[in-house]
């Protein structure tokens, strides 16, 4: 789809972009990628580890 210069996009780790709007609300739905259903955004989390000193 073709956009005008002021719209906002929405793109996701995939490369595919959409209106921000229109993906906000199904990303609440669906963490996946409309056209491709990969992962649409990807979480990172930081783990911590202890060590007995």
């Amino acid at each position: 789809e073709e956009y005008v210069d002021e719209e906002d996009l929405g793109i996701l780790e995939c490369g595919h972009d959409f209106h921000t709007g229109c993906i906000m609300q199904w990303l609440v739905r669906k963490n996946l990628c409309p056209i491709c259903k990969t992962t649409a955004l990807v979480t990172t989390t930081t783990s911590t580890t202890c060590s007995d000193v």
